[in-house]
């Protein structure tokens, strides 16, 4: 499943379990901060509400010339922090994620 939007990158180094991302475009200014929701948001990544006073991820960035912002809410944000190998696109983390599961499972019949 696609989802609407651009596709940004954004790599970190950190250990994970399973997903690597190959990408070529990475920010030239961001900014991630852990907020509390003081109004209901979108996760952009399952588009579930950010109900208030929920925590979550706001990343302002610049890609390629063109600012962004993306909010992610903490069960996204957990599992890309435990499956992506520090690199993924903003919007794509599900999509991704199950790609590589499916793989994974296919490997071992």
């Amino acid at each position: 499943m696609l989802r609407d939007g651009p596709q940004i990158a954004v790599e970190r180094s950190m250990s994970c379990s399973c997903v690597d991302i190959d990408h070529d475009s990475l920010p030239s200014f961001i900014r991630e901060q852990l907020v509390r929701a003081r109004k209901q948001h979108y996760c952009g990544e399952c588009r579930r509400v950010i109900e208030p006073g929920e925590e979550y991820e706001y990343v302002f960035g610049v890609w390629e010339g063109e600012s962004n912002v993306h909010k992610t809410c903490s069960d996204c944000l957990s599992i890309r922090d435990e499956y992506f190998c520090g690199k993924w696109f903003y919007t794509m983390v599900l999509d991704d994620a199950e790609r590589c599961i499916a793989e994974n499972l296919l490997r071992r019949r």
